[in-house]
């Protein structure tokens, strides 16, 4: 098997391997309700992007969930 390099294939499939088979994977994110916008808000949304595209890249029914105050 080929060495996974990027992050967020990992993660994908640590997932996979954790929460066994689901009809859909929801990735979640949010922006806090406490203080501005800030870099780290990008992160954590990029981060859940990811993550999802990962999951659906392994044939895997996946979306993002968003947290909106």
């Amino acid at each position: 098997m080929a060495e996974k390099f990027f992050w967020a294939d990992q993660i994908a499939d640590r997932i996979i391997k954790e929460r066994g088979k689901k009809k859909e994977y929801v990735c979640a994110s949010g922006i806090g309700v406490s203080g501005t916008l800030h870099i780290g808000n990008f992160r954590d949304a990029i981060t859940t992007d990811l993550v999802a595209r990962a999951l659906k890249d392994k044939g895997k029914k996946a979306r993002k969930g968003e947290f909106r105050p």
